[in-house]
């Protein structure tokens, strides 16, 4: 089976351009110097989700902020914004320059603000089933699976998330910030909808909250032999595992 992923996105922007435009502002908050790589890719994420808006004609204004900040000022500052009246939603673009808890950060979101349903509070509040925004990860794979007319229940799922690691020497390592999280909603919410779910997670990525078979990868050659595992008994793979880019052959 081939899904049309642009197709489905496509109608759903077509659909929400019937309905009446917000009011008030989506804010979304930016941290670093504007000379960093990471910063730039961060840039390109945020151009994305601002053209949409402009699609659909929804207020979208970038807070640019200093990573110079500390971690309270930085909270106070996102915390001040998104209170605001005017502000009906706020995200945090991720990753976050390394100084920071990012886990602080994010919280720094009010729950009835928080578009991404990162916050603390509010992945608290999904998971009890009080929430009424999903995950983004997730409502895009309800809406996908939906339009495919593709049932769960069943199906042998295997899912990826999390960072690998590459070693450079027994110190150093290559790997990103992936906490994981994106996969793991993913993982979950399947096993909810009656899959039986195998989630290959990197060592330091969350811990999923239900009893999901899992096995935990480091290296890029690892998760690749760990799918080639899988993968042939696999009804549905989700790779959702952030990859390194390189490798070192000769430590």
């Amino acid at each position: 089976m081939i899904i049309d992923g642009k197709k489905i996105a496509g109608e759903i922007t077509e659909k929400l351009k019937s309905r009446p435009a917000p009011k008030k502002i989506l804010a979304a908050f930016l941290v670093g110097s504007a000379d960093s790589s990471q910063t730039a890719a961060s840039e390109n994420f945020l151009k994305q989700k601002e053209k949409t808006a402009a699609d659909l004609g929804v207020d979208f204004r970038i807070y640019r902020l200093s990573e110079m900040l500390s971690g309270d000022a930085l909270r106070k500052k996102i915390g001040e914004i998104a209170r605001q009246g005017t502000v009906g939603g706020a995200l945090v673009q991720l990753p976050l320059p390394e100084k920071f808890n990012w886990q602080a950060i994010l919280n720094a979101v009010p729950p009835e603000k928080d578009v991404d349903v990162l916050s603390e509070r509010t992945l608290g509040a999904f998971y009890a089933g009080r929430s009424a925004v999903l995950p983004p990860a997730v409502g895009a794979l309800q809406k996908i699976l939906s339009a495919a007319g593709f049932d769960l229940k069943g199906k042998k799922i295997l899912v990826t998330s999390g960072a690998t690691f590459e070693e450079i020497d027994p110190v150093r390592v290559i790997t990103n910030k992936s906490s994981g999280k994106m996969g793991n909603a993913i993982a979950e919410q399947a096993f909810l909808r009656g899959a039986e779910v195998i989630l290959l997670r990197g060592h330091n990525s969350v811990e999923p909250n239900y009893n999901i078979k899992e096995e935990k990868f480091t290296t890029v050659n690892d998760l690749f032999n760990k799918i080639k595992k899988y993968l042939k008994n696999t009804d549905i793979a989700i790779h959702a595992a952030a990859v390194s880019d390189f490798t070192i052959n000769n430590k």
